[in-house]
């Protein structure tokens, strides 16, 4: 669900999710960035998530679950791109 239907603009390559002592889920994602008429931009951006609200990525999970998750995740990405205020925690360039 995290691959479809994103907006134009950027795409997620690959994600990686890690349970955090402290009680997060930290998620690493790396995405392309499409802007016009330039190279497509391989960024990596991290942010952490409060595990009792990541219910998403348990194997109970329900697929409302699953919806308001990778809601949640696009929507984090796209303020981000957008220069907004997210909690994007570090991103760097990769290419």
């Amino acid at each position: 669900m995290l691959l479809a239907g994103l907006q134009p603009g950027f795409e997620i390559l690959h994600g990686e999710f890690q349970w955090n002592v402290g009680n997060s889920l930290t998620m690493t994602y790396q995405i392309a960035v499409m802007r016009a008429r330039q190279k497509p931009r391989t960024w990596e951006i991290r942010f952490s998530y409060p595990a009792e609200e990541a219910t998403a990525v348990r194997p109970q999970a329900t697929s409302a679950d699953r919806q308001r998750f990778t809601l949640m995740v696009r929507a984090n990405i796209a303020e981000w791109l957008e220069g907004r205020p997210s909690i994007v925690e570090s991103a760097r360039l990769v290419t």
